[in-house]
């Protein structure tokens, strides 16, 4: 991950933030390996 999670308190929750490129990698660990090549080949 290039800059990874932030998670910080806002108003009595929680605010998640990363980049789409940081939840795509996170993501493709929990993937088979077919369902990555359909989803992330270029």
């Amino acid at each position: 991950m290039k800059k990874g999670f932030q998670i910080s308190p806002q108003d009595g929750t929680y605010k998640l933030v990363f980049s789409e490129d940081d939840f795509a990698n996170l993501y493709k660990v929990y993937l088979r390996p077919r369902s990555k090549d359909i989803l992330f080949s270029n």
